[in-house]
């Protein structure tokens, strides 16, 4: 097996899926463990590799890891499958955003297409600047669960839940 495919599974897939999941989680108003995150992350991104190196066509990936992730919020957060999905596509829109505005940024500072190379099987290029992404996706859902999600709450007359 491939070493750099493993670093990218370790160092760009669970973290990014464990963001994911925590961000998703923010916006439907449930706090789970890391423990429970992370084992979940590293499943989704097992799938998602899994179906990555078969001969389906580009792009399926992310939307059967859309469908499990809003299964995994469905299950852990007991919210209705409704509710997860809209979550869900609002957290990929988040992450779309992101990916957007790091590669233009990028591409910017270093006067370099990074979409050509991303496109290829260049692993450092996903690892490097993967990283930012995630650490962004992190602090979106710190800032949902601390600020936004209670403010929200607050004026809608509910209260916060978290979870065990």
């Amino acid at each position: 097996m491939d070493v750099l495919l493993i670093l990218r599974f370790i160092l760009n897939g669970v973290p990014e899926s464990a963001a994911l999941i925590f961000t998703t989680l923010a916006i439907v108003g449930y706090r789970a463990s890391f423990r429970i995150i992370f084992f979940n992350a590293f499943i989704i991104t097992a799938i998602i590799y899994l179906l990555r190196m078969t001969l389906v066509p580009h792009g399926i990936h992310t939307v059967f890891g859309m469908v499990v992730l809003a299964l995994v919020v469905y299950k852990i957060a007991k919210v209705s499958v409704g509710t997860a999905i809209f979550a869900v596509s609002g957290v990929i829109f988040i992450l779309v955003n992101v990916e957007f505005v790091s590669c233009y940024l990028a591409e910017s500072l270093f006067d370099y297409k990074l979409y050509f190379q991303l496109d290829s099987d260049a692993g450092w290029l996903w690892i490097i600047f993967g990283l930012p992404q995630v650490l962004i996706m992190w602090a979106v859902g710190y800032c949902i669960h601390k600020y936004l999600r209670p403010l929200v709450l607050k004026y809608s007359g509910k209260e916060v839940y978290y979870g065990k």
